[in-house]
């Protein structure tokens, strides 16, 4: 290996060593200090609030309209693949399609339904 080939290594491991050297040091008199006490913060924590979000949506009647999904993601390695649920079973996922897709339907009078195919 050359002198020069040599240098330059050993100029850019020193470059390299003074960076992380430079990037991890520092003081703890550097550290922003928070402004106020976190005692008072963490008593606050028991009241929790809980907010309801709620669309901001027109009313709208699409007198029993069928709206369709075509859903070509039918892998059966796919976590979840579907659009609608015809009933509830239990089962967290599918309570809470059924149930979304009644909410939509009582509100917006429309039908949901899936197209399900794998040429997608």
């Amino acid at each position: 290996m050359s002198i020069s080939l040599k240098l330059i290594a050993a100029f850019l491991a020193a470059v390299l060593f003074m960076s992380a050297v430079v990037s991890c040091g520092g003081s703890p008199e550097d550290t922003p200090k928070p402004e106020s006490d976190t005692t008072e913060a963490s008593a606050d924590l028991g009241a929790e609030t809980t907010t309801e979000l709620k669309p901001d949506l027109p009313e709208s009647d699409f007198d029993g309209y069928d709206f369709r999904f075509l859903n070509g993601n039918t892998a059966p390695w796919m976590t979840i693949f579907i659009v609608t649920a015809e009933e509830q079973n239990g089962e967290a996922v599918n309570d809470a399609i059924y149930t979304r897709n009644l909410a939509v339907s009582e509100k917006y009078g429309v039908k949901i339904s899936e197209i399900s195919t794998t040429g997608v």
